[in-house]
């Protein structure tokens, strides 16, 4: 799909906060948390992919000139609309923060002075916070960041900073980063990769070997809800996560990581088959095994069986086999790991 491009010329400003809204129900907080930062020299950029008025008629009665607020033609879906967002902001620096999460007063004041301490970095990161409704929930918050690679993780300069970025998880750059417009600008984010266009954008920003810039502090908060795009359990979701990791495999910068990102992608096709399973089409789900057993996944045979059998029973199994992403962060794990 073709963009539009925005005849007004681009205001310039240092950072520009990328917010792409669908669901008002946390936005206000959302965006008062960019609007009451201690640094503010700012702009939010605002993309409306919403089907509702709601979304407009909280920017309005927030009524701050700082935000720029475009609306979708059409539902565009979370990577196009980050693209819009991209093209449309004005900041040299650019940080995603989505519409149910939270941001520290210091974030942008800590992670700018990270990058003007390390100049040859396109990127500054910190941890961040798990919030259940509105309390601080601090025991999955240290268990998240044992999993993505953060617990431990000294402050300072990470080049390059490829594995972080697309295996350890640790760069996270939908709810904890700091980025430079001009690192990114040229790679316009894909529509494939859908909700996984914070990977496509690591892959992007680590590729060349540039630095990125750890603050080993808790700036952010991510939101946990029933809602959350990363919890709901879908064929699409599965299936962007997969084109986003397809795409770093395929990129030459990264063949140092290609044994574990193939074993990743492998992953990525397990969670593609067994939501096909469960709730899509039979035909998706024996290619993605195929595709799995391709890059050493050979747990993806288990998955032949159950093509063969009736729809009901195989919805029954396909039950225990699909992630159920939600309930594995109660318990501490990743998410984003298929069983």
């Amino acid at each position: 799909m073709t963009l539009e491009s925005h005849p007004e010329p681009r205001p310039r400003t240092a950072v520009s906060a990328l917010l792409s809204a669908y669901s008002a129900t946390y936005l206000e907080a959302a965006l008062r948390s960019v609007l009451e930062q201690s640094h503010t020299d700012l702009e939010v950029v605002i993309i409306d992919d919403s089907p509702a008025a709601e979304v407009r008629r909280i920017v309005d009665q927030i009524g701050d000139p700082r935000v720029r607020y475009f609306r979708n033609q059409q539902n565009l879906g979370t990577a196009l609309s980050y693209r819009r967002a991209i093209e449309l902001a004005g900041g040299e620096l650019l940080a995603v923060i989505n519409d149910d999460d939270v941001w520290e007063p210091d974030f942008v004041e800590q992670l700018l002075a990270a990058l003007r301490e390390h100049p040859e970095a396109v990127l500054a990161f910190s941890d961040h916070w798990v919030l259940s409704g509105e309390d601080r929930d601090v025991e999955q918050t240290d268990r998240l960041s044992m999993i993505w690679g953060r617990a431990g993780l000294a402050s300072g300069l990470y080049r390059p900073f490829r594995r972080l970025a697309v295996l350890d998880g640790a760069v996270s750059i939908a709810i904890a980063a700091l980025f430079r417009r001009d690192a990114v600008i040229d790679r316009p984010i894909p529509a494939a990769v859908g909700g996984a266009y914070d990977l496509y954008l690591a892959q992007v920003l680590s590729r060349d070997g540039a630095g990125a810039v750890y603050v080993d502090r808790r700036l952010s908060s991510w939101r946990v809800h029933e809602q959350n795009q990363t919890n709901v359990p879908s064929c699409a979701r599965a299936e962007q996560n997969a084109a986003a990791m397809r795409l770093i495999l395929s990129d030459p910068a990264f063949a140092e990581l290609r044994p574990e990102l193939r074993r990743a992608y492998g992953a990525r096709l397990w969670a593609v088959a067994t939501r096909n399973l469960r709730y899509g089409s039979d035909r998706r789900a024996l290619a993605a095994i195929t595709g799995a057993l391709r890059h050493r996944n050979g747990r993806a045979a288990l998955l032949l069986a159950p093509l063969a059998m009736p729809a009901p029973m195989r919805r029954v199994l396909s039950k225990h086999a699909a992630a159920k992403p939600l309930a594995r962060l109660r318990r501490g794990e990743d998410p984003a790991h298929p069983l």
